[in-house]
């Protein structure tokens, strides 16, 4: 688990969220890497102390869940950045996703792309690459594994919100993509929330899966999420 730089979004400089850092947040359960540098977390929390000493309560802060400590890029190719997930963070989301599955409407789309990217990595994917916010042809996270049986996924994210189907004409989109990629082998489409009734049987859907289109659901997408975080715990205590 690498030692991790961040920006102080408070005074600007630079500080470093170190592995015995990141170790506690995990065991803690907090969703969230700091935001604010050390100076300003004890600036902060003077504030607070002296706020309450003056009226009599206490400060209750609003904290918005920004998961920004799952990924470690490591280099760029003409698809995107290469990722690898910072492990501990990453199983933890997993895991109170699981306990909470609510908590899944309140991540930013973008980093449920990066989530997903995450969970790609911890499978055992040889090479994970999250494409950029624009221009990405369809494709957010593409993942792949060497070796025999090579394979090449590409996989679409939808963060929406309850109530919020994904169309079919989005998963006819993704199957374009996949005959645009030559290189792929399967299309992958990520949703927290849902799809259509009876979109498996859709005449220009249901040829395609499971082997070259799968669509996973939100229920789906926390259940796949807290296995492969299960497997690696698994993993780790082996070892």
């Amino acid at each position: 688990m690498p030692n991790l730089t961040f920006t102080c979004r408070y005074c600007g400089e630079d500080f470093l969220f170190s592995e015995g850092e990141q170790a506690f947040y995990a065991e803690q359960g907090f969703l969230l890497a700091p935001q604010k540098c050390p100076d300003c977390r004890r600036e902060s929390k003077n504030k607070r102390r002296n706020w309450s000493g003056q009226y009599g309560q206490s400060l209750r802060p609003s904290v918005p869940i920004l998961v920004k400590a799952i990924i470690c890029p490591y280099g760029k190719t003409a698809e995107g950045t290469l990722i690898k997930a910072v492990t501990i963070p990453w199983r933890m989301i997993a895991q109170l996703l699981e306990k909470n599955p609510h908590l899944v409407y309140e991540i930013p789309p973008e980093k449920w792309e990066e989530l997903v990217a995450c969970a790609f990595d911890q499978a055992g994917y040889d090479e994970v690459t999250l494409t950029p916010r624009s221009g990405d042809y369809g494709r957010d996270v593409i993942a792949i594994k060497y070796g025999v049986g090579s394979v090449r996924i590409i996989d679409s994210v939808k963060a929406y919100k309850p109530g919020h189907l994904v169309k079919h004409d989005d998963v006819r989109a993704l199957l374009g993509v996949l005959h645009g990629d030559r290189l792929a082998s399967k299309a992958i489409l990520s949703t927290t929330s849902d799809f259509p009734p009876r979109i498996n049987s859709d005449p220009f859907i249901a040829p395609f899966i499971p082997h070259r289109l799968e669509l996973m659901n939100g229920a789906s997408l926390i259940r796949w999420m807290n296995e492969i975080a299960k497997r690696g715990e698994r993993r780790s205590k082996d070892t």
